[in-house]
């Protein structure tokens, strides 16, 4: 019986679980700032979540996805507000990740979600994204592929691509701030390269006439005589 009772006892400790929420010291919390800064953490947010753990503690339902070395991959937010509220503990599920790559890609599909993104945080999302590598060092997904992670259309791929490229640095400071739209952003940007000659008179050329090879005057023929 003892040895049934240690053996269980074994197993249960060395299994990390998925689904089993535990509470974790928040200083014992590492912080990987390439997934944080996935999406931002806006201010107001944090600050109303603060408030709510203040009076109520931490919502032990909505625990924050935590790596099996401790990383934490989903619940900046929540992280942030109970360091301000002054909590010493978070609720988290532990989960294992193969790499940082699937960290990050955990961590996007989580938060697509749960929110409803603005074209910024996509446009970010994407630039994420499309920086992920295999182990042969290539790339690990398409545009195709990210759009359909994403929700969004090739179309919208490509146009950010464009913009990205081509807008000038008033027209992507813009769009990333979210003054404009993607849609007036790429269509600012094709108004700024447009071809020269549709914005600029072409200069008249002072082209020489060829000599007219045409006689100014015909010579009058005079008329061949018959033959007698």
């Amino acid at each position: 019986m003892n040895f049934i009772n240690t053996l269980m006892a074994k197993t249960k400790a060395s299994t990390i679980t998925t689904d089993k929420i535990k509470w974790i010291a928040i200083d014992k919390i590492t912080i990987n700032p390439k997934i944080k800064s996935i999406f931002d953490q806006g201010e107001t947010e944090i600050t109303n979540i603060c408030e709510d753990m203040k009076l109520n503690g931490y919502n032990v339902g909505n625990p924050a996805t935590v790596s099996q070395d401790g990383v934490l991959v989903e619940g900046h937010t929540r992280y942030l507000a109970a360091q301000r509220a002054g909590l010493k503990k978070i609720a988290v599920v532990y989960k294992h990740f193969k790499s940082e790559e699937e960290m990050i890609e955990y961590a996007y599909n989580q938060q697509l979600h749960r929110r409803n993104l603005s074209e910024q945080k996509i446009f970010n999302a994407y630039k994420q994204l499309r920086e992920l590598t295999n182990a042969d060092g290539k790339k690990a997904k398409t545009d195709v592929q990210i759009a359909e992670e994403l929700n969004i259309s090739p179309r919208q791929i490509a146009k950010m691509k464009e913009v990205e490229r081509k807008a000038s640095p008033e027209v992507m400071e813009a769009f990333t701030e979210g003054t404009i739209s993607l849609n007036q952003a790429y269509n600012q940007m094709k108004e700024e390269i447009k071809p020269a000659e549709e914005k600029v008179e072409v200069p008249k050329e002072a082209v020489s006439q060829p000599a007219d090879s045409t006689p100014t005057s015909k010579t009058k023929k005079t008329p061949s005589e018959k033959p007698a």
